[in-house]
């Protein structure tokens, strides 16, 4: 596979992807452009979170390469992805007693040599991290005391001081409430916008995939059904081959981007026997 490393952050051929012998992700070809936002979707079990864990090296591959600014990323040192790369999971465990200021200290973490000194760079970091995410009120309070919107800033601001241009993050508004997933996606927002940051996600809320994406890829049954801007795959068509559900598309009043609204479940089998039915009626009959 050959990219060019100055448009392109991260890009995948033949990618196949397996826990023991199960395979989960199959022949995923994918190439994330520099400065983008790309959100994965599909139904639960579709691959969505194994593809992020894959392109960020958390899992090996079984097959197929992926490359981060053009190297093999099997190739890298693990600090050397750290450097480029930082990923924010599902559901990340705070350890016990840390407050706000050491969680986002962490991220400096793969640029600290052998004994972990703090330097005025590190220190530099950290403090625009707070700054920019928002947290710096809350720098001396336990993360444990915090709401849940307000620590998954905290552990965006600990990816921030982490200084990567590529940024995965596998549910970042999952349990929280509009109101905080809102915060959260326009913090991102930011950050892609005002400072180039890459940022690849997994969302589950197809809504706000499309008005916080500049790209959609779709995926059912570890495969790529659909990739494109949101309005070539927000569509009533790929909604049903990815979720068997019937939809209706609107335009979003606020964003001007397409808005789903669901109606019914309708499995892949009914709908093509329901069109094997209308296709064996005569037309005088199916025209009224």
């Amino acid at each position: 596979m050959t990219v060019d490393p100055d448009q392109t952050s991260i890009a995948a051929a033949g990618l196949d992807l397996a826990y023991q012998t199960k395979t989960i992700v199959h022949d995923v070809g994918l190439s994330i452009a520099k400065g983008t936002v790309t959100t994965l979707v599909g139904p639960n079990g579709s691959g969505k979170s194994t593809l992020l864990k894959g392109l960020g090296r958390l899992l090996d591959p079984l097959g197929g390469q992926v490359l981060l600014n053009g190297r093999d990323i099997r190739e890298m040192r693990t600090r050397d992805i750290a450097r480029r790369l930082s990923i924010l999971p599902q559901g990340p465990v705070v350890p016990e007693g840390l407050n706000v200021h050491e969680l986002v200290a962490y991220g400096r973490a793969p640029h600290q040599g052998l004994f972990g000194l703090t330097t005025e760079e590190d220190r530099a970091a950290v403090e625009h991290a707070m700054a920019m995410t928002g947290v710096a009120p809350w720098r001396d309070t336990p993360v444990d005391a915090l709401s849940g919107g307000q620590r998954q800033r905290v552990w965006i601001a600990m990816t921030v001081a982490q200084q990567t241009q590529i940024m995965f993050l596998d549910e970042p508004t999952t349990y929280l409430d509009i109101a905080h997933q809102l915060d959260v996606l326009e913090l991102l927002r930011k950050l892609n916008r005002a400072h180039g940051r890459t940022i690849v996600m997994v969302l589950h809320d197809l809504n706000l995939a499309a008005r916080y994406s500049d790209r959609i890829v779709a995926l059912r049954d570890g495969r790529i059904v659909a990739d494109g801007a949101p309005r070539d795959v927000i569509t009533p068509s790929i909604l049903h081959r990815v979720f068997e559900i019937e939809a209706e598309i609107h335009d979003d009043p606020v964003s001007g981007c397409p808005w789903f609204v669901p109606r019914q479940i309708v499995p892949a089998q009914n709908a093509e026997e329901q069109i094997v039915m209308e296709r064996s009626v005569p037309q005088s009959i199916t025209s009224g």
